[in-house]
């Protein structure tokens, strides 16, 4: 998991008002989005194989 720091690096002047709290739900949510986009392709490529 990307650490608050990196995640602060990779967002840059975007994310200096942000809360490390903010940082963590957003870190979080865009790992859900993340394995739900993988889940859908695994899906689809699944389906399409049969």
């Amino acid at each position: 998991m990307i650490s608050i720091e990196e995640c602060r690096k990779i967002l840059g002047e975007s994310c200096s008002s942000m809360t490390d709290e903010q940082i963590e739900d957003l870190r979080n949510n865009l790992y859900k989005l993340t394995e739900s986009v993988i889940d859908k392709y695994l899906k689809d490529e699944f389906e399409n194989s049969t």
